[in-house]
């Protein structure tokens, strides 16, 4: 079976690497995401990889299985006539059940009324909680001593993305991975502010203005998810919940961070640095108008939306501090 990565980032770049070296056929969706040469180095916490022979696309009439990166958008019948090796029915307004290979959303924002034109039956969702740095188009490196990765219990997936344990994620299977996935959304409101102050999330809180954004923007999300019908779980690497409590009871054991230099930059950061823009509609946005159709009124989060055009036009904040005096 072919694994086809669609919409590769940093994200998709690794496992693309990890899952080559435990044998398992890669491909990538579209082709020019591929990386040159068919080569990635990889710089993980315990040593450094080099991965070779990557394929940038299935032979004809594989039947892939895929794996959709954060963010990416609709999948045309054009990108599934490729990756299936066979026409896609030009009267099909969208791909059906029938049309579809087996998938899975990986880290995916967008909950099921957002998810691209594929009905949801054949496809899963799971979390792959790490935030890999993509040095350059054929270089991604992990940093940080913890990543793991949550799946639902007996999927597919599942037996796909356990093959990662050798590699120092830690894995687990659960029941239902709404909760999962809600506390995921929550945590991931911190990449706005963070991606702002042109840092990372570990320097961003050892600042106290920083703790300040952080614990309004999380408060403000948990108390969003409840409202909205979702319930929070606990995840095993970054629970929101948990950094709210750390924040709360011990809030200087934050700063040491300040000095200790990572390069743990989140998605929304990374696009900037290649050249990119922050989404003006982005997740903040989207968390805070389905808040407001429960009667929510999200006013930190709505703040730090109100300022994204200040980052293409100023350019980034000097600091939590600033940002702070900006939207306080």
């Amino acid at each position: 079976m072919t694994v086809s990565i669609v919409d590769p980032g940093p994200l998709g770049m690794l496992l693309s690497a990890l899952l080559h070296l435990k044998g398992i056929p890669v491909a990538f969706q579209p082709r020019a995401s591929a990386p040159c040469g068919g080569r990635i180095r990889v710089n993980l916490p315990g040593g450094r990889l080099l991965v070779e022979g990557l394929d940038p696309e299935p032979s004809d009439g594989a039947s892939p299985f895929l794996l959709a990166m954060e963010g990416s958008g609709p999948m045309d019948r054009e990108a599934f006539k490729r990756l299936m090796g066979r026409p896609a029915r030009p009267q099909q307004p969208s791909v059906t059940d029938q049309d579809a290979p087996m998938g899975a959303f990986i880290n995916t924002l967008r909950d099921g009324a957002e998810r691209p034109d594929i009905k949801p039956s054949p496809w899963e969702t799971c979390l792959v909680l790490a935030e890999p740095v993509m040095l350059d188009g054929a270089c991604v490196e992990l940093e940080g001593p913890e990543a793991a990765v949550v799946v639902p219990r007996g999927s597919r997936v599942a037996g796909l993305l356990s093959s990662l344990g050798s590699f120092g994620f830690s894995f687990h299977a659960v029941e239902d991975m709404s909760p999962y996935l809600d506390s995921y959304r929550v945590l991931k409101l911190l990449d706005l502010p963070v991606a702002m102050c042109n840092t990372t999330r570990t320097h961003f809180l050892s600042f106290p203005e920083g703790r300040q954004i952080a614990a309004h923007v999380l408060e403000e999300g948990l108390l969003a998810c409840r409202k909205t019908g979702g319930k929070a779980g606990r995840l095993p690497v970054s629970d929101p919940t948990e950094l709210m409590r750390r924040m709360g009871r011990n809030p200087r054991a934050f700063e040491a961070a300040r000095f200790l230099p990572d390069r743990c930059f989140n998605p929304a950061l990374q696009r900037l640095m290649r050249g990119g823009v922050l989404d003006p509609k982005g997740h903040n946005r989207r968390v805070v108008e389905k808040a407001a159709g429960a009667g929510l009124n999200l006013e930190w989060n709505w703040k730090l939306c109100q300022k994204v055009s200040r980052i293409h036009g100023a350019g980034f904040f000097l600091g939590p501090a600033e940002l702070l005096a900006a939207i306080g």
